[in-house]
């Protein structure tokens, strides 16, 4: 019951949020720094949930290329997070929309709230990351202005970087263009449901997989030292572009 409660708060703060939302058509304007408000140990929600590194990220040494975005959730050394994230469809006819994002055991670690506003060049999107404990924020993405992609901002509404599409077709993959210059491939599969970022040596930091018995939800595992916020983020706008290109 005290789950359903705090469910349901969350859920009502991100929709008062949302209507205070302004227009998507220029960047975001800085605002007064946001600083996350996490809850306590026994409830905490950064960072995510995790089990022991699988073989996959053993190789992985170094610093990583996604980090420095939201250190509450920055996965621990010698340790995989995973995370349960619904893919992002198209609006049918709604104007904002929220998913829950949960471990293994179907707790609810965080959500993502997509606000669509309508244009004359199509719906403009905006997609939240918050706490799903208290609802605070934990990073921003929204359609880019100047050219097709999706900018991405972390809790202060400070620019750290773009996805863009490496072709005309999603099958091609996309870049993440951090603010540093650094650049991570993402390797994207909508029909197979593979989801890869690896980082500019070509080692994994992240994978999904989206296939049955459950197509609809990408299964995500992040490696040791690598932002889980900034991967469910990159995942969550890789759909978008997704069917953008679709569309086309």
């Amino acid at each position: 019951q005290e789950l359903a409660t705090a469910a349901a708060s969350a859920a009502a703060a991100a929709a008062d949020s949302e209507n205070r939302d302004s227009s998507l058509q220029a960047p975001l304007t800085p605002r007064a720094p946001l600083t996350p408000r996490m809850p306590s140990a026994a409830a905490s929600s950064a960072p995510p949930p995790v089990a022991s590194a699988s073989v996959r990220f053993a190789s992985f040494l170094g610093e990583s290329s996604l980090r420095g975005f939201c250190s509450e959730l920055l996965v621990p050394e010698h340790n995989e997070c995973t995370l349960l994230i619904p893919r992002l469809t198209p609006p049918d006819g709604e104007a904002s929309r929220q998913v829950a994002i949960e471990d293994l055991q179907g707790k609810s670690i965080l959500s993502v709230s997509c606000l669509f506003t309508g244009s004359s060049k199509g719906h403009q999107r905006r997609l939240v990351l918050r706490n799903a404990v208290d609802s605070s924020i934990f990073g921003i993405c929204c359609d880019t202005v100047s050219e097709p992609g999706i900018s991405i901002y972390n809790h202060e509404e400070q620019f750290f970087g773009t996805l863009s599409a490496n072709g005309s077709d999603s099958s091609s993959g996309f870049t993440l263009r951090t603010r540093e210059g650094l650049q991570v491939p993402i390797e994207y599969n909508a029909q197979v449901g593979n989801f890869n970022a690896r980082d500019q040596q070509g080692r994994l930091l992240a994978k999904a997989e989206a296939k049955a018995p459950n197509p609809s939800t990408w299964e995500a595992h992040i490696g040791p030292r690598v932002d889980a916020g900034l991967v469910t983020l990159v995942i969550a706008a890789s759909d978008l572009l997704h069917f953008d290109m679709s569309c086309i």
